[in-house]
Order: structure tokens, then C-alpha cells, then sequence
């Protein structure tokens, strides 16, 4: 067998090892009867949500809107178009090349 099929195969050894172990390190945290129901995750949830979002506090009312104008309103003068549109200035000249 030529060596680039060994370090190829070494290659899926190394990463089968590490996986194999980062498997076994995680493994390591689960309880040893493996099954775990918790409702400890909503009672935390419900804890963080009343320390960091707690009721707001009672302000005072929003104050009333002006009374909305009634129809007849007169209207804004209509724009009109300039009379016509300005000259261009006149564009830079060039030095004639000698």
C-alpha cells in the first residue's frame, strides 16, 4: 500500500479517537440513570423573567390628542413649476496642448 492510503487511514483513525473521546467526556456529565425530567428550566425562566422584565411601573396616563380638524379644511396651495429652468454654467476649458 502506497503512503498517502496510510496517512489517509491514520487520518480517520485520529478523528474517530477524538470522537470517540469527546463522547465519553460529555457522557460524563449525564446522571447515571440517564433519564431526567426537569421542570427546573420553567421555574428558572420564570425567575429570570420576573428579575430582568418585572411589571412595569404604574405611570400616569397618556394625555388626551387635540381635537382632529373637521372637514371643511382648507386646502394647502397647490406648488407650482418654476417659470424656467436656470441656465447651466458654462463648462471649464481646457488648455489647447501644444
Amino acid at each position: 500500500m502506497s503512503g498517502a492510503v496510510l496517512s489517509a487511514r491514520a487520518r480517520k483513525w485520529r478523528l474517530a479517537a477524538l470522537v470517540a473521546g469527546a463522547t465519553l467526556v460529555l457522557s460524563a456529565c449525564e446522571p447515571v440513570d440517564g433519564v431526567h425530567v426537569s421542570a427546573g428550566v420553567y421555574y428558572d425562566g420564570l425567575l429570570w423573567n420576573d428579575y430582568y422584565r418585572p411589571v412595569p411601573p404604574v405611570v400616569h396616563p397618556r394625555p388626551p390628542r387635540p381635537p382632529r380638524p373637521q372637514p371643511p379644511i382648507a386646502r394647502p396651495p397647490r406648488p407650482k413649476p418654476p417659470i424656467h429652468r436656470p441656465p447651466r454654467p458654462p463648462r471649464p476649458t481646457r488648455p489647447m496642448p501644444r
